[in-house]
């Protein structure tokens, strides 16, 4: 259930990112860190809660599926801290691909 709770949290925050990254709306930023900074740590702690929830269950009902996806989702936020590391076409657009993750990532969570 407090995935579901965390879900709600991800969805307008996604938005908030993705829209301000494309520049749609501006939203000044009412808390000392930044929204994306934001994103990134609510990425960690949502794919971890997943992590956790796949280990915890019984070996019959564990999925590759359940380790791998978390794995794949966080890819983005962790490549947040090293936009080096990436061609400038995807270092500049990165905001977006974590925004997109983050939004489908609570609309499947709360499905």
């Amino acid at each position: 259930m407090s995935h579901k709770l965390f879900a709600i949290f991800l969805l307008p925050l996604s938005l908030i990112i993705g829209l301000t990254h494309l520049e749609i709306v501006s939203i000044p930023e009412y808390l000392p860190i930044s929204y994306v900074f934001l994103g990134v740590i609510a990425m960690f702690i949502f794919e971890a809660f997943a992590l956790f929830r796949y280990f915890s269950m019984e070996q019959e009902e564990r999925k590759i599926t359940a380790i791998i996806i978390p794995t794949i989702l966080v890819i983005p936020a962790v490549l947040t801290f090293f936009p080096d590391l990436l061609p400038s076409v995807l270092a500049d657009n990165l905001n977006l691909i974590l925004a997109s993750f983050m939004f489908t990532e609570g609309l499947y969570a709360l499905h």
